[in-house]
């Protein structure tokens, strides 16, 4: 996939990238939000799995069909993206991508969480999928430092970046907004230890992470045969 438009040049590329087009359907993302509210009903919401800065959130490891369904859009539609776009940052230009966490998110302005104050990814690469149509709320976005202002996306689109870069969830004012929250590993940096790459914002260097995590992360989102109806 090509259609994407990107902003905070660096080198030979950039540091965000939004798809133009959806690389999940329509129906595909009500599928993972139906899938995520029946969780919900049985267990709740998690509200504290990311230290300081959590979102209201159930991981992917609880919605098996979501998972089933993410593991093949990973390898058909997502790592060959996320290649195109930050292969030229990523020793064996992006070969070795590996999800460590992915997670349905709820925004809801009537009493639940609104948005996620601005921080840093301990990853590589972080990603976005709007599941819900915007018209369903008012806001949203991911909110970029280096920007200073939101980048917005429609359902299925995607909104990529460095892991590195300052950003955070721009607060909604009315309805729900649903989205799916990845952060990205490459095994190269968890069995060495650290990618070499530097990444120049305004005046300021942020480096794609350090690993700290295991090798066991490389293998949890391993692409699987896929039916999903």
């Amino acid at each position: 996939m090509s259609d994407y438009s990107s902003q905070i040049p660096y080198q030979d590329g950039h540091l965000v990238h939004k798809t133009n087009s959806a690389v999940f359907t329509p129906e595909e993302c009500q599928l993972i939000i139906d899938e995520a509210e029946k969780k919900a009903t049985e267990m709740g919401w998690t509200t504290k799995r990311h230290g300081n800065f959590p979102t209201t959130d159930l991981p992917l490891a609880e919605l098996p069909r979501t998972l089933q369904f993410f593991r093949y859009a990973l390898v058909e539609r997502i790592y060959p993206l996320l290649r195109s776009q930050f292969g030229q940052f990523l020793p064996d230009g992006g070969k070795s991508l590996r999800v460590a966490d992915g997670f349905v998110v709820k925004y809801d302005a009537e009493g639940g969480q609104t948005e996620l104050k601005p921080h840093r990814d301990g990853s590589v690469l972080s990603f976005n999928i709007l599941l819900n149509p915007s018209s369903e709320f008012e806001g949203g976005g991911t909110w970029f430092a280096s920007l200073d202002d939101a980048v917005g996306i429609e359902q299925g689109e995607v909104v990529s970046h460095s892991s590195s870069l300052y950003h955070g969830g721009h607060g909604i004012t009315s309805g729900k907004r649903y989205i799916m929250g990845v952060t990205v590993w490459h095994c190269w940096v968890v069995s060495r230890g650290r990618v070499e790459v530097e990444v120049e914002v305004g005046n300021r260097l942020h480096e794609f992470r350090n690993a700290s995590t295991s090798n066991r992360w490389c293998n949890v989102f391993a692409a699987p045969t896929y039916t999903y109806t």
